[in-house]
């Protein structure tokens, strides 16, 4: 990591152990889905996400339905019935977004590490 910032460096040892350990990894990514979870419930409350009128939206479930788009978000997989209708919760959202892009590349660097040193 010569020549790296040290912020990246820092983050990738703070999310896997430089890429060695699976569980931690599995932990930031089970931390970021219910962090993301409370806030998709509390901005539902808000009514800053509201259900999309090209799609017949299922019904909000307490806790359930927020964490079905907390994890349909963080892997970008957008299939959601609801979307953000406030600044604060598109801003969440972008975020939730581009935390999950990370988290998936440490994921496959983790994988292609365990590959490499098997072979």
């Amino acid at each position: 990591m010569q020549g790296r910032h040290p912020w990246a460096q820092l983050a990738w040892k703070a999310t896997s152990n430089y890429g060695t350990s699976f569980a931690r990894w599995g932990i930031w990514v089970l931390g970021t889905i219910g962090t993301f979870s409370l806030l998709y419930e509390l901005f539902f409350r808000l009514q800053w996400l509201t259900p999309m009128e090209t799609a017949n939206a299922a019904a909000w479930i307490p806790l359930w339905s927020a964490l079905y788009y907390s994890v349909n978000v963080t892997a970008a997989l957008g299939l959601v019935d609801h979307q953000p209708s406030h600044v604060i919760s598109q801003g969440v959202v972008i975020m939730n977004v581009l935390v999950g892009y990370l988290l998936l590349g440490v994921g496959i660097g983790i994988i292609g590490r365990m590959i490499k040193t098997r072979s």
